[in-house]
C-alpha cells in the first residue's frame, strides 16, 4: 500500500498567518469591522437591586379585569337568551 504524502504547505501557511495575525496591516475591512464592534472587556456594572418602594409606583392594568367582567356579562346574557329560548320551544311543543 501506498502512504499519502504529507504537505510541506500547512507548516507555512500557520507561520504566515501567524505573521498576519501580528501586523495590524493584513487585517481587512470585514475583520476590522468584526472587531470593532465587539463588546467592551469590562461589563457594565449591575442595575440596582428592587426595593419594596418601587413597588408601589408599579400599577397593574386594570383593563384585565374589565374585560373578564364583560366577557362574564355576555355568557350570562347568552344563557338567560338561550333558556328563554328552549323553554319557548318546549311549551310550544306541547300544545
Amino acid at each position: 500500500m501506498s502512504k499519502k504524502k504529507r504537505s510541506r504547505r500547512g507548516k507555512a501557511d500557520d507561520s504566515d498567518r501567524s505573521q498576519r495575525s501580528a501586523a495590524p496591516g493584513w487585517w481587512n475591512d470585514l475583520e476590522q469591522a468584526f472587531f470593532a464592534s465587539a463588546p467592551p472587556d469590562e461589563p457594565p456594572p449591575p442595575a440596582e437591586p428592587l426595593r419594596f418602594d418601587d413597588l408601589s409606583q408599579v400599577t397593574p392594568p386594570r383593563r384585565h379585569g374589565r374585560l373578564m367582567n364583560q366577557h362574564l356579562i355576555a355568557i350570562v346574557l347568552a344563557s338567560v337568551t338561550l333558556l328563554i329560548v328552549l323553554t319557548a320551544v318546549v311549551f310550544a311543543s306541547h300544545r
